[in-house]
């Protein structure tokens, strides 16, 4: 089973999607962030559908995957820079230095933070409070929005 975890949004890829009434959000957004305005979005909406089936969300990565020219040549010279930093924090290196592990095989990429900040700076500089994107493998993806518990209701993160 493979899990892709960005911030309180967690990937897990399956087989397929199951069946049910479905519905594609145009916007390619997987989730909002009610207090910071950020938001986990595909990168480029033509390499992934977000669909919800019957109150659930998944992502269906194109199996054609994402352009190098594209997708990769915008977020490759600041993901590596963060790998080579020895001043950058251990854990950010350690991410960097998975998502340059799969993205030749991605299907997609989603990245987090406003809109103007996913176009301009698809990458968060040290100390953005964003998160670093994550590369989805071509195919079909659960997605889960953590929860969290408070004595009067259970209710998803808010970012």
């Amino acid at each position: 089973m493979r899990l892709n975890r960005q911030g309180d949004v967690l990937f897990r890829a399956i087989s397929e999607l199951p069946a049910g009434k479905r519905a594609k959000r145009a916007n390619a957004t997987v989730a909002y962030g009610e207090v910071t305005g950020h938001a986990h979005a595909v990168m480029s909406p033509d390499t992934a559908d977000v669909i919800e089936i019957d109150n659930n969300l998944f992502v269906h990565a194109n199996e054609r995957g994402i352009s190098i020219e594209g997708d990769i040549a915008r977020i490759l010279p600041e993901v590596q820079r963060i790998v080579d930093d020895p001043s950058e924090q251990p854990l950010r290196r350690d991410s960097a230095r998975c998502l340059l592990g799969t993205l030749s095989a991605a299907g997609a990429i989603i990245l987090h933070g406003t809109q103007e900040e996913r176009t301009v700076r698809p990458v968060p500089a040290a100390g953005e409070d964003r998160h670093l994107p994550t590369a989805l493998a071509p195919g079909n993806h659960a997605v889960t929005i953590q929860r969290e518990y408070s004595p009067g209701e259970i209710r998803n993160v808010i970012d």
